[in-house]
């Protein structure tokens, strides 16, 4: 079965992929929306390919290819505005110290995913994710307030622009607002207080 990979950042946009038959694999590589090139590689075993498949498969997602696991393109990357949210591999920038590479495997296994958030311009609609400016308000909603003083939007999540995501929504909003005083509304005497939102 051919696995296929895709890394994005602000300067590039390229897709991987590898296939395992028997004793050798192919791989195909290039620019989103160019021809693909392709390399075959064969061994002395059908073990060894796939040693070294394994191997450079984790060596693509240290570097910070996402694999694409066949959801909609949609999916990938839904948000457009001010806060961009991409999934990322949580092992891109992940690395092993040497006392401990003979559970490398292990370790790897309990990894999770993220989101990584993107600044990207300005948001087109009110209900878009974003960082600062003004927050959606929903008719009827009331600002949040401490001691009658009005907190300071710091930032909002739409979960309708965010990728799937383990135990998170697929829908609603997340803001965040905290104090607008010199240590925005931390307390030191007290941790539980009600200077955040």
């Amino acid at each position: 079965m051919k696995r296929k990979f895709t890394y994005k950042d602000s300067k590039s946009d390229k897709f991987w992929e590898i296939e395992l038959d028997g004793s050798s694999y192919t791989t195909w590589y290039g620019r989103t929306g160019s021809s693909p090139r392709s390399d075959t590689n064969t061994f002395t075993s059908p073990e060894e390919a796939k040693k070294e498949y394994e191997r450079i498969i984790r060596e693509k997602l240290k570097k910070g290819y996402a694999e694409d696991t066949g959801a909609p393109a949609s999916a990938e990357e839904k948000v457009t505005s001010a806060s961009a949210a991409v999934v990322s591999p949580a092992f891109g920038s992940f690395k092993i110290r040497k006392e401990f590479r003979d559970y490398e495997d292990e370790i790897r296994s309990t990894l999770k995913q993220f989101i990584r958030i993107e600044l990207r311009g300005n948001p087109k609609n009110p209900w878009n994710s974003r960082l600062g400016g003004v927050p959606y308000m929903p008719h009827g909603f009331s600002f949040p307030l401490n001691k009658m003083h009005p907190l300071l939007f710091l930032a909002q999540i739409n979960f309708c622009e965010v990728p799937p995501l383990e135990a998170f929504p697929d829908k609603g909003m997340l803001q965040f607002y905290i104090g607008d005083d010199d240590l925005y509304g931390l307390n030191l005497e007290n941790r539980s207080n009600s200077n955040f939102r």
